[in-house]
């Protein structure tokens, strides 16, 4: 009871507990104190074909083990949790890659990196090849553009 807020930015999907994550985050707020936190919501799906890729070779998006894809589902577990009010809402942006190269760096800067580390070398470079083939299909004039959507959320400890 001695914070005035929790900021809990793109990590609820590594808690495997969740709800005793939030309820130990309350314990942290003073009364009227505020968390926000954020996880990635829907993909975007001109992206299909190179995340059928990523499960077949085991490249998921995160570690995570907890999947939240809707603010409503986001709004329920903070008020189960406690936090009143609450509220959960979506936002996005585009994110464009210049080239193939700057994809597969920002792939290697998130969650799929623990997927990408655990193939040998050959697998690998067969991952990287085919999807560097499935990206032409989503080369625009600028290079690749990805549509990003993030599920925000908002609770206030009573």
């Amino acid at each position: 009871a001695s914070f005035d807020a929790v900021l809990c930015g793109f990590s609820i999907q590594y808690f495997p507990r969740l709800e005793q994550t939030l309820s130990e985050f309350r314990r942290m707020l003073r009364s009227g104190g505020v968390l926000a936190l954020s996880t990635w919501g829907q993909a975007d799906p001109r992206w299909t074909k190179l995340q059928e890729l990523r499960r077949i070779y085991g490249v998921g998006e995160s570690l995570g083990a907890v999947r939240i894809r809707q603010p409503a589902e986001l709004e329920s577990v903070l008020r189960k949790s406690g936090f009143e009010p609450a509220e959960a809402w979506t936002d996005e942006a585009e994110f464009t890659f210049a080239s193939e190269a700057e994809w597969w760096d920002d792939l290697w800067s998130s969650g799929p990196r623990a997927g990408l580390e655990r193939l040998d070398s050959d697998t690998k470079e067969r991952f990287q090849r085919e999807a560097f083939e499935r990206l032409q299909e989503l080369r625009g004039p600028n290079g690749f553009a990805e549509r990003r959507q993030a599920i925000i959320g908002r609770g206030v400890n009573p």
